[in-house]
C-alpha cells in the first residue's frame, strides 16, 4: 500500500476501474486475510493509504464485498472489532463507520447484531454513539427488538457530554417504544432519570414526553428522579409536578449576591519562614534550585546565598555537582526555556557560575560578553542578546548578590519573604533597611522594588521608622500611611521606586499608568481609566483579536534597561510552567500587570487554538488562583474570562471553579465580570462560540443560590450590549437561561432589554424562547 499520499473517503470503484480489478487486485485467501487487518491496528487507513488512486480501501472492501468474496457477516463483525477498538483513532473509527453505512446492512442483518449495536451506547467516542442509535432507531419497530437491554444500556447515554443528538433519538426512539409497551414505561423511566443532568432545553422536553406516559402516582419513578429535581427547567418541573409533588418543585433558591471588603490579614507568628541554618543544606538546595519550581526554595537559595558564599573556598568539591548542574543551563546561549527549566532555574545557574567560576565573572561582564558578539554579527546575534539583557535587567537581584560579594560588609536583600505567601514584615523590614542605612548602602532598585510589593501594608508597626528625611523614606511614607497622598514634587532621583509605590496604592489604575510610563508620558498625571476592546476582522486579520491598547515591541528593538520594575511584564513574555509560582511570588498584592503579561503572552491571537504549552501554562495560572483567590482588577477579569472560553477543556473547567471560589468568599466584581463576558460573547465578529458560553451558564445555573443572581447580571448585560443585526449562533440558548433564571427570581424584565427582545421576535432562530419569555414582557 503507498502510504505517501492522502485521498479522500470513496464508496465505488469508478468505472474503469471496476473492469480492471480483476486483473488488479488478488482474491486469494491469504490476501483477503492480509486486508482484514485494516480493521485490527491503527494504520491510518482513513486518509492515507491507497494501492492506486483509484483504488481505495474502502471501495476495494465494498467491492469484494459485493462480488461476494468477502462476506457481509465477516466483514460486519470485523467492523464491530474496530469500533470497540480503543486503540484507533477517531477518524479510523469514523472510516469504519462509513464502510459501515455503505454497505447498507438490512434489517434482518442488524437485528442479529443488535446486541454489539445496542453496547456501543457505552462507547467513549460521540460519533460511534451517534451511529449506533440511528441504527437501532431503523431496526426498533422489528418484532424481536429487545427492549430490556436497550432499556437498561440508557445508562450508557443519560451522563454523556455533547451527545444532544444522539440522545433526541435514542427518547424519540424510546417513546414510541413505550406507548406500544406500557409495562416498559416504568423500568425506562427509572433508568431515564439521570437524563435531566442534561441542560439542553430540546433534551428535557423530550424526556418528558416518555415521563408523561407514567400513570401517577409513581414512588419509584419519583424517588429516582429526585436527585435530579434541581438541574431541571422549569417547565418540566411544571410538567410533572403531579409526579413530583408540590415540594419538589420548590426547592430552587435564590439569593443576591453581596461583594464584601477585602482586607488581606496581617501577618502572624505561624506563617514565619525559616531560613536555612546549616552549611549541609545550603549545598543540597544549590542543586535543588535549579530543578525545583517552588519560588520559596528560589527565595531561600539567595537569601542564604551571602551568608554561605565562603563554601567556594572551604567546600569546593561539594559544590561540584551544583555547578555542574548549573553550566548545563546557563551555558545554552540559545536561551532554550522549556515548560520545566523556566527563566528563574536559568539565572539561578548564572548566579552560581558566576559565584563558583575561576574569573570573577558578573552580569556586567556578561552583558560585555554578548554586546561584543552583537558588534561582530548583528543579525545572527541581536534576537538572543535582547532576551539575555531582558532577563539580566529584570532578575537583578542576581548582579546585586554577585557585587554584595566585593564588599566587606555584606547585606541582606530587603525583598526575602518572612511570611508566607512571600511576604514581608514591616517590621522586619525595617531592620533589614537599617543595615543599609548604617552602611551606608545604596539598596539595588530592583530588590527595592519587589520588597514594597511584598510588604504586608497590613501589620502593625513602629511609626518612628516612617522617617521622610530621605527620597526612600518618603516612598515608604506614602504606601505604608494610609493617608499619605501623592505629590509629583517628591519624586527626584527615584521616580521608577516612586511609580511602583504608586501602582501598589492605586490598583485599579495600575495598567493605564503603566502603558503611560511605558510610552515616555508623565505617568503621575491624569488619565482616562484604562480598558479593552476588539479588533474587527478585516482582509489581513482573518480572526477578531484583542486591542489591548498597547503595542509590543519585537524582541530585537526593546531596551530593556529603561524598564522600570513593572514594565517588563510588557516586554518580557517568557512565560511558562516553571516559572508561574514565581511570578505570583513577585507581586503578590498588585497583579494586574502580571494578568496584562499573561494575555500577552497567550491570549492576544488565540481566541480559538492555544498552543499545547500555552494550555499548561495558563492551567497552572488558573490552578494557582484557585488555591490563593483574592480580588481582582480589569486585567485580571479579562483573563479570568478569557480563561472561562477558551478552547481549552480542561481550562474552562478549571476556571470556573476559581470563579466559584471568589464568588463563594464574595471577593467578585461582578460589574467588571459582566462587562468582560458581555464584549466577547456578543460582538458582532463572534470571537467565541456560544456553546463555551452556555457551558458555564450551566454550571452556574446548577449551583443556585448567589451562582443564580451571577448569571442573571451577566445574561442582562448580554442582551444589552447585544446587536439584533448580528446575533450569534446557538443565541436562543442564552434566551432559554434567561427565561430559566426570570423563573426562579421572579422579576421583571427591564424596559432596555423589553425593546430589543421585542425587535428579536421576527428572528426566526429565537422566536420560539421569545414566546415563552411572553409572560415577563407582558409583566
Amino acid at each position: 500500500f503507498n502510504v505517501w499520499h492522502g485521498t479522500g473517503y470513496k464508496n465505488a470503484l469508478p468505472k474503469d476501474a471496476k473492469q480492471k480489478f480483476d486483473t488488479f487486485f488478488p482474491v486469494d485467501d491469504f490476501t483477503l486475510d492480509i486486508l482484514m487487518a485494516v480493521f485490527e491496528m491503527e494504520l491510518g487507513v482513513d486518509s492515507a493509504f491507497y494501492v492506486d488512486r483509484e483504488f481505495t480501501i474502502e471501495a476495494i472492501i465494498i467491492e469484494l464485498v459485493q462480488r461476494n468474496y468477502l462476506s457481509r457477516t465477516t466483514i460486519q463483525q470485523k467492523l464491530f472489532d474496530a469500533f470497540n477498538n480503543p486503540t484507533l483513532k477517531k477518524t479510523t473509527h469514523g472510516w469504519a463507520k462509513n464502510i459501515y453505512r455503505d454497505l447498507d446492512f438490512t434489517i434482518e442483518e442488524n437485528i442479529a447484531c443488535q446486541d454489539q449495536l445496542i453496547q456501543l451506547m457505552y462507547n467513549s467516542q460521540t460519533l460511534l454513539v451517534n451511529f449506533g442509535l440511528q441504527q437501532l432507531k431503523k431496526i426498533a419497530a422489528h418484532k424481536l427488538f429487545n427492549w430490556k437491554l436497550f432499556i437498561n444500556s440508557l445508562e450508557g447515554i443519560v451522563y454523556a457530554e455533547k451527545l444532544t443528538g444522539g440522545l433526541k433519538t435514542a427518547l424519540k426512539t424510546l417513546y414510541k417504544g413505550l406507548k406500544k409497551d406500557q409495562t416498559l414505561i416504568e423500568p425506562a423511566c427509572i433508568h431515564l432519570a439521570p437524563i435531566f443532568l442534561q441542560e439542553d432545553n430540546a433534551v428535557q422536553l423530550a424526556a418528558k414526553e416518555c415521563f408523561e406516559l407514567l400513570e401517577v402516582p409513581n414512588e419509584n419513578v419519583k424517588t429516582a428522579l429526585m436527585p435530579f429535581v434541581d438541574t431541571m427547567h422549569s417547565e418540566i418541573k411544571s410538567a410533572l409536578s403531579n409526579l413530583l409533588g408540590e415540594e419538589a418543585t420548590n426547592q430552587v433558591t435564590y439569593e443576591r449576591y453581596q461583594p464584601q471588603t477585602y482586607t488581606p490579614a496581617p501577618c502572624i507568628e505561624e506563617d514565619k519562614i525559616v531560613y536555612v541554618s546549616s552549611e549541609d543544606d545550603f549545598i543540597f538546595l544549590a542543586s535543588k534550585v535549579l530543578k525545583s519550581n517552588d519560588a520559596l526554595d528560589y527565595e531561600l537559595f539567595l537569601e542564604a546565598f551571602i551568608r554561605y558564599s565562603y563554601l567556594k573556598d572551604t567546600h569546593p568539591k561539594a559544590l561540584k555537582p551544583a555547578l555542574k548542574q548549573a553550566r548545563k543551563l546557563a551555558e545554552d546561549g540559545y536561551l532554550d526555556i522549556t515548560a520545566r527549566v523556566g527563566v528563574h532555574h536559568i539565572m539561578a545557574a548564572k548566579l552560581i557560575c558566576m559565584w563558583l567560576s575561576d574569573t570573577q565573572d558578573t552580569v556586567a561582564t556578561e552583558i560585555k560578553k554578548w554586546e561584543e558578539k552583537v558588534k561582530q554579527e548583528e543579525r545572527r546575534y541581536q534576537y538572543t542578546a535582547n532576551r539575555w539583557f531582558s532577563l539580566f535587567h529584570q532578575f537583578e537581584r542576581i548582579g546585586h548578590l554577585i557585587d554584595q560579594l566585593q564588599h566587606k560588609e555584606t547585606l541582606p536583600l530587603l525583598s526575602t519573604p518572612t511570611h508566607a505567601h512571600f511576604e514581608v514584615d514591616p517590621t522586619l523590614f525595617f531592620e533589614r533597611w537599617q543595615l543599609y542605612k548604617n552602611a551606608q548602602q545604596t539598596p539595588n532598585e530592583t530588590d527595592f522594588c519587589m520588597a514594597l510589593c511584598r510588604l504586608n501594608r497590613w501589620t502593625a508597626f513602629d511609626q518612628s521608622h516612617l522617617d521622610t528625611s530621605t527620597e526612600y523614606g518618603a516612598i515608604l511614607r506614602y504606601l505604608l500611611d494610609e493617608k499619605a497622598s501623592f505629590n509629583s514634587k517628591e519624586v527626584k532621583a527615584l521616580p521608577a521606586i516612586w511609580f511602583t509605590a504608586y501602582m501598589l496604592k492605586n490598583a485599579k489604575e495600575a495598567v493605564g499608568r503603566l502603558f503611560k510610563k511605558h510610552q515616555q508620558e508623565s505617568w503621575w498625571k491624569a488619565t482616562s481609566t484604562w480598558n479593552w476592546g476588539i479588533n474587527k476582522r478585516d482582509a489581513d486579520n482573518r480572526w477578531a483579536n484583542l486591542n489591548l491598547g498597547f503595542e509590543q515591541p519585537e524582541t530585537e528593538a526593546i531596551d530593556s534597561s529603561a524598564n522600570s520594575y513593572f514594565e517588563h511584564h510588557l516586554t518580557n513574555t517568557e512565560f511558562i510552567i516553571a516559572d508561574i509560582s514565581h511570578w505570583f511570588s513577585r507581586d503578590r498584592f498588585l497583579q494586574a500587570p502580571l494578568y496584562i503579561n499573561l494575555i500577552l503572552s497567550t491570549y492576544r491571537w488565540s481566541f480559538y487554538d492555544l498552543e499545547a504549552s500555552e494550555s499548561k501554562s495558563i492551567l497552572e495560572v488558573v490552578k494557582y488562583n484557585a488555591q490563593y483567590p483574592m480580588p481582582l482588577e480589569r486585567a485580571g477579569y479579562l483573563f479570568l474570562t478569557l480563561s472561562l472560553l477558551c478552547s481549552n477543556k480542561t481550562i474552562r473547567a478549571a476556571t470556573f471553579d476559581w470563579l466559584s471560589l471568589l464568588i463563594e468568599n464574595q471577593y467578585l466584581d461582578v460589574e467588571e465580570l459582566t462587562g468582560a463576558v458581555s464584549k466577547l460573547a456578543v460582538h458582532e465578529d463572534h470571537p467565541i462560540p456560544t456553546p463555551r458560553i452556555i457551558e458555564q451558564f450551566d454550571r452556574l445555573a446548577s449551583l443556585q443560590g448567589v451562582y443564580t443572581d451571577v448569571l442573571y447580571q451577566i445574561i442582562e448585560a448580554c442582551l444589552i450590549d447585544i446587536d439584533i443585526q448580528h446575533l450569534p449562533k446557538s443565541f436562543s440558548k442564552v434566551l432559554h437561561h434567561y427565561y430559566e433564571v426570570l423563573q426562579v427570581i421572579q422579576q421583571g424584565i427591564p424596559s432596555n432589554i423589553v425593546k430589543k427582545l421585542e425587535q428579536m421576535q421576527q428572528i426566526n432562530s429565537v422566536k420560539k424562547e421569545i414566546k415563552k419569555l411572553g409572560k415577563f414582557l407582558e409583566g
